[in-house]
């Protein structure tokens, strides 16, 4: 059970990783194409990230109930908006750091119940 909910968590760190890379990536253009964000090394390792998030996630659901497993990784929603205020010095209103909180605690709660 530990292995499954700590796998589910771990994915969910690589999906949230995964946007925030390909967000700092995709700022470094100049002007967006295609062919740049394929070339650009940050973003296919910020995707090969993703990808390695997904199979982790299917080894959690071997292991898991989806019950347990999908609330979990929905913390790859959290993440992103961490690493926006942390490294990209985005601002969030405390109405919003509200519904974090509140969403954090949904997800606890759906996982734990």
């Amino acid at each position: 059970m530990v292995l499954g909910i700590a796998l589910s968590i771990v994915a969910s760190i690589c999906f949230g990783v995964s946007v925030a890379i390909q967000k700092y990536s995709l700022s470094e253009m100049k002007n967006f194409s295609i062919k740049q964000m394929i070339k650009n090394k940050k973003w296919i390792s910020a995707f090969l990230v993703g990808i390695v998030g997904v199979i982790i996630y299917l080894v959690a659901l071997n292991l898991e109930p989806i019950s347990t497993v999908q609330p979990l990784t929905s913390l790859s929603f959290i993440i992103p908006i961490i690493a926006g205020i942390a490294f990209f010095k985005e601002k969030l209103e405390v109405k919003k750091w509200a519904f974090l909180v509140l969403v954090l605690a949904g997800i606890v709660l759906v996982s734990i119940f």
